[in-house]
């Protein structure tokens, strides 16, 4: 599989946002041995050793334990994971392509360092309204370890949370749908699982069909046939690699 010529050319020309899901930080490197980057279903398994609770899902055990234990308590354990995560090789070929936009449904730091190591400014937006620009955009519509506490938004560590970002934050989520009908998306590291995602895809698709620039998923592992399905309505083209042939190839 090859990433296609106009997808190079339009990201060279800073026509494209790159919108980096959970598989995008698989490779990442941790500072801490005893702390090495978790995959969704081994956080689950932290969060049920340490909490005492069992669920099926990620989702249903981080619900259960804010519950029991209170937001803070659960969003402070998750951090103390992420925070060891630190850029890989390829993390590090990002900010040397010229991006309209970033965004992410990711909570960690790894593009933060990626682009701080590289000297390349990188402006995150978490919450209220849209800060200067300064260098390259980067929206983090989940939430982020480095703003957790009081008065800041919750992660959007389950369902309920992951709607109301939609509420509580409409600047992020309106910024993206603005730049999303005049430049190329290309969605690295997600499994089109989690409904802001294909709601906002649903919205575009809705006011403007495929009159659009051009969108692309890039995703190594196995489609079903419902992720198939979804994709070929949105007109969204699919690149069989994972994000790190993706990111070396560019």
């Amino acid at each position: 599989m090859t990433i296609p010529t106009q997808l190079q050319a339009d990201i060279k020309a800073g026509k494209v946002v790159l919108f980096l899901g959970s598989g995008a930080t698989a490779g990442a490197l941790s500072r801490d041995l005893l702390k090495p980057p978790l995959t969704g279903k081994e956080l689950q398994e932290k969060l049920t050793t340490e909490f005492g609770i069992v669920g099926d899902t990620l989702e249903s055990v981080s619900a259960f334990a804010e519950s029991l234990h209170g937001r803070d308590v659960v969003e402070a354990f998750i951090a103390n994971y992420l925070e060891n995560l630190i850029p890989n090789d390829f993390h590090f070929k990002i900010p040397k392509q010229n991006w309209a936009m970033i965004a992410t449904t990711n909570y960690n730091l790894v593009l933060e360092r990626s682009y701080e190591q590289s000297k390349k400014p990188l402006v995150t937006w978490v919450s209220g309204q849209k800060p200067k620009n300064l260098g390259t955009l980067y929206l983090k519509m989940h939430g982020c370890i480095a703003h957790i506490g009081m008065n800041q938004p919750p992660l959007a560590l389950t369902q309920l949370q992951m709607d109301c970002a939609l509420v509580s934050q409409p600047a992020l989520f309106l910024e993206y749908i603005e730049m999303a009908k005049t430049h190329s998306m290309v969605y690295v590291g997600f499994g089109f699982g989690r409904s802001n995602i294909t709601w906002i895809e649903k919205q575009l698709h809705q006011a403007l069909g495929n009159a659009r620039p051009p969108r692309y998923a890039v995703t190594r592992k196995p489609l079903n046939a419902q992720v198939q399905d979804f994709l070929k309505t949105q007109g969204i083209k699919h690149i069989g690699m994972d994000a790190k042939d993706f990111f070396d190839a560019l």
